[in-house]
């Protein structure tokens, strides 16, 4: 089974990014708005302001084949520290926490920020879509 996500950013097509090409040797991979440095286990979100962290979030793929989970965790690991985003994540209508893994199911929601005034929307999608678009900024 694929991992993919579906990032909404306003006034952007929908984009859909296949997980499992961009984690590093952990399995894992950062959401955040753009970094200085070229990270290629860091997906960049093209419309992303202040309101966003460079490690907004971090997903991470546990099992193998059929039985893959893909989780999550507020923030990102800079070192050997583990650093909680600035302005906080929610999942579905909760903050998402900093210090542990939250698993993620078909149809929850990340947002960007602690409210309904979020400026991002993530929706998780697994398996194949259709319509795929490979032009997200990385």
């Amino acid at each position: 089974m694929a991992l993919k996500i579906e990032i909404i950013e306003p006034g952007l097509d929908s984009a859909v990014i296949d997980l499992e090409n961009r984690v590093d040797q952990h399995r894992r991979v950062t959401i955040g708005r753009p970094l200085g440095e070229k990270y290629p286990h860091h997906i960049r979100l093209s419309k992303a302001t202040g309101m966003v962290s460079a490690f907004q979030f971090t997903f991470e793929i546990r099992g193998e084949d059929d039985d893959k989970e893909l989780w999550v965790r507020d923030g990102g690991q800079r070192g050997q520290l583990w650093k909680p985003s600035t302005n906080g994540t929610t999942f579905n209508s909760e903050l998402l926490a900093s210090d542990r893994w939250t698993l993620l199911r078909v149809n929850d929601v990340l947002r960007i920020g602690k409210g309904r005034n979020a400026e991002l929307t993530g929706r998780i999608v697994l398996g194949t879509l259709i319509n795929e678009r490979d032009d997200l900024e990385t």
